[in-house]
Order: structure tokens, then C-alpha cells, then sequence
């Protein structure tokens, strides 16, 4: 029988840390669906101050979304249209109030339009009814966690529970086995969802009975909440978990990514991400240090890349080159991409997916990453040279890097990438 201190103790250094553990999950396809929006068939624009309202013909203001005139406008509680800014919702709207995507205005009858901003969009909870089947109770932590792909059970990267490399590739073969997310990435998702969150966040005095059942772990519990403001701390965590889900949310709504390609995702994500600037320094290997606080190592880069893969329903993985270093790729009709953030690089390049792991480099073995084995199980062959070209125009490849098409480099404009002006002047 275990040692219940030893169980309580690794609950609370789990908890203590909001790391949990870090959980491979799965995300099927999430589609963004749709928020509510009046059509204006009269009425005119008045200006107040320096505002701009639009009276109806009953003699009332436009509040929320509007169309109006083949444009939509956000208007707030007291009438005022919103400009040159992003909306309560996370939408953008330009000076002249009017909402774009990637600077184009949106009309109302534009594919984007009729995708993105009609209908009924719940705009507080904008993957719920996508993301629910894959929120399970883990059976040891007893709280909500992921679920891995198409099993009854949750592989935990914790080195107290199950081992972290082991791949099962489900009978479909999907991609999506392969998807993970760490953190504060969880609870934000469960949020946007809709999906009751137990078990994350500090400990408080609440949680004596269910984690404390004898006299001695009371005690033991009692001693470690004193030790610190559990107050403090659980406002601090779900003011977190708020922030998080507010970047996901106006990440989902900067682009049209119902309709966009899996290149398009790929590269919205790689701009996102590289918004951050590269800091290694403890705290920033995280998808939150990296969406909310604008800094992250090559671990935060990746984590939050596929963190919004999975938002958008686009198969990601990792790839570990080194002890020190990791980075994110990308399936991108069907073939893996890797991606460099800490450069934040304009360039995508075909991942060696063949990377062994520590016991296949020590050994000389044929034993891959978590990719690499997923690869191998799956069938997939590196492409040539020639096919990338033809998928990518515009491509260029460097023939003493060529080997089973690595040579070839998928350049795309990304303005936070240093190189940014230099390669503007060379098109």
C-alpha cells in the first residue's frame, strides 16, 4: 500500500506549481461557431463628442454588433461605436469602426462574414460543443486533464507517474495522437469550452477533506496551507487562466481558420507566437509566458504553438534536436514542417521526423521520438525535393542540405522576424 503522505505530498508539489502534469492530448477539429448580430435596415449615424452612435428609427442606440450598410460595427452599453481597436469579443475594428481580418473590411456578404460573424456565436464560450469528449478525471489526481487519443487513460510526463515517450498510434492513424498541452493552456481551453475545472489551481483550506483523510495528513495539510497566502495565490491563478483564454479567444478570431488551409494555420500560428520575444529564463517555458507575457525559452514557443494548433485543428508535434533545445512543427498537408521560433524565422523547412531519442542516439538503435515512432508506425516517407517545390512555390533549396528533401525552405512574410525589411526588398 502507498504511503499516503507520499501521495498527499506529490498532490500538493503539483498543485503548489499550477504545472499539474504535463498531459499528451488530442483535439479534434474545432470550429469556431457563430455570435449574435442585429441587421440596421434604417436609421442614421449621429455624432456625440468625439463618438459616433447609430440612432434607430424608435429612437434607441445600436448596442453590440451591427450591420449596417453592408459593414459590421460594434457599438458599446451607451451606443458609442468602438475604432481602431479589438472588441470586447476579440474582434478587430479599424478607424472607421468597421470589422476586418488581416485588415480587410468583412461585408456582409463575404465568405468571412457569413463564417465568422453572424449567427449565434457565443462569443464567452467559443469551442463549446467541440472540445468537451476530450476532458476526462484522471483515475490518481482525480481532477480534469485531457484525454489522450481514442484510450481510456492519460499519459502523465511526471516522473512520479507513467513515463512520458511511449507512442500508441490509434487504428485510424490520426495525427492528432500526437497533440499535447501543458498548464494554464488546460483550464483556458476548459473555459472557452464550458467544461467544469476541478482540481486545478492552489490548495485551500476547502480541500482538507478531500485530500487529508487521517488525523496526520490533516496536520500535514494544515502546516503546508500556512505556509503560504492560498488566497493570494488562487486569485493570482485564475486571473492567469483568465488572461490565457482571452489571447486564445483573439487568436481565433484574427483570421478566418474554419476556412484557412493548413499552411494558413501554420503560419498565423508561427506570427503569434513569435510576438514573444526569446528570453531562456525560468518561468518562460510556458504557453503562457509566451501569449500573455510577450517572452519565452524554445519549451514556451513550442508549448504555445501547440496549444493553438489544437484551437484551430491542426496535427503539431515537437521534435527534441538536442538535450537543450526544442522546437514545434506543424502537419501541413501531410507533410511535417518544422518551424525555429527562438529566430523568429520566416521560414518553414521539412522536419527530420527521423530524430532519434536518448536511448536510440547512446545505443545506435532505430528508436525515434515520439514523431519519429509515430512516423514509422504510420508509413510516412519524407517527400522529395521536387514534390515540396511544387506544394510551395516560391520555395528555395540548398543542395548540400538536400538529403530527403530537408534542403528545401518555405519562406513566408512575418513581420516580427528581424530579417523582416531585408527580405521585403528582395520580392
Amino acid at each position: 500500500m502507498k504511503n499516503k503522505k507520499v501521495e498527499l505530498g506529490r498532490i500538493l508539489n503539483i498543485k503548489k506549481n499550477l504545472k499539474g502534469a504535463a498531459l499528451k492530448i488530442l483535439s479534434t477539429a474545432v470550429i469556431l461557431s457563430l455570435f449574435p448580430v442585429s441587421t440596421v435596415f434604417a436609421g442614421q449615424w449621429t455624432q456625440d463628442s468625439t463618438t459616433w452612435k447609430y440612432q434607430n428609427d424608435d429612437g434607441s442606440y445600436a448596442e453590440g454588433w451591427n450591420w449596417i450598410d453592408g459593414k459590421s460595427y460594434y457599438f458599446d452599453s451607451n451606443g458609442n461605436m468602438l475604432a481602431n481597436t479589438t472588441t470586447p469579443d476579440g474582434f478587430t475594428v479599424n478607424t472607421d469602426g468597421a470589422w476586418v481580418v488581416n485588415d480587410v473590411v468583412q461585408t456582409q456578404n463575404s465568405s468571412v462574414a457569413s463564417t465568422t460573424n453572424t449567427g449565434n456565436h457565443n462569443s464567452q464560450y467559443p469551442l463549446k460543443g467541440y472540445l468537451e469528449p476530450w476532458f476526462v478525471i484522471h483515475p490518481e489526481l482525480n481532477h480534469t486533464v485531457w484525454k489522450n487519443y481514442d484510450f481510456p487513460w492519460v499519459y502523465v510526463y511526471d516522473a512520479e507517474f507513467e513515463g512520458g515517450s511511449k507512442v500508441n498510434v490509434p487504428e485510424d492513424k490520426s495525427p492528432f495522437s500526437l497533440s499535447y498541452a501543458y498548464g494554464t493552456s488546460i483550464p483556458a481551453l476548459a473555459k472557452l469550452t464550458d467544461y467544469q475545472i476541478t482540481g486545478w489551481g492552489p490548495l485551500t483550506p476547502a480541500d482538507e477533506e478531500k485530500y487529508a483523510k487521517s488525523e496526520k495528513d490533516r496536520a500535514y495539510f494544515r502546516e503546508y496551507i500556512n505556509s503560504f497566502d492560498w488566497k493570494a495565490e488562487n486569485d493570482k491563478y485564475h486571473n492567469q487562466v483568465d488572461r490565457m483564454a482571452e489571447e486564445i479567444r483573439k487568436f481565433l478570431n484574427s483570421f478566418d481558420w474554419k476556412n484557412a488551409s493548413d499552411y494558413e494555420k501554420a503560419v498565423q500560428i508561427a506570427r503569434r507566437i513569435t510576438q514573444a520575444d526569446y528570453l531562456n529564463e525560468e518561468g518562460t517555458q510556458y504557453a503562457y509566458s509566451c501569449l500573455v507575457e510577450g517572452k519565452a525559452n524554445c519549451s514556451g514557443y513550442t508549448d504555445a504553438a501547440n496549444t493553438l494548433a489544437i484551437c484551430v485543428g491542426l496535427p503539431a508535434s515537437s521534435i527534441v534536436p538536442t538535450i537543450s533545445h526544442v522546437y514545434p512543427i506543424f502537419l501541413v498537408d501531410g507533410i511535417w514542417l518544422d518551424y525555429e521560433p527562438t529566430t523568429k524565422s520566416a521560414t518553414f523547412s521539412v522536419a527530420n521526423v527521423w530524430t532519434k531519442n536518448y536511448e536510440g542516439e547512446k545505443n545506435g538503435t532505430e528508436e525515434y521520438q515520439p514523431i519519429g515512432e509515430f512516423c514509422k508506425a504510420t508509413g510516412y516517407e519524407m517527400p522529395t525535393i521536387e514534390s515540396v517545390e511544387a506544394m510551395f512555390p516560391g520555395s528555395t533549396s540548398i543542395g548540400w542540405y538536400a538529403a530527403r528533401g530537408r534542403g528545401v525552405f518555405i519562406h513566408f512574410e512575418n513581420k516580427n522576424s528581424p530579417d523582416y525589411e531585408y527580405l521585403k526588398k528582395l520580392k
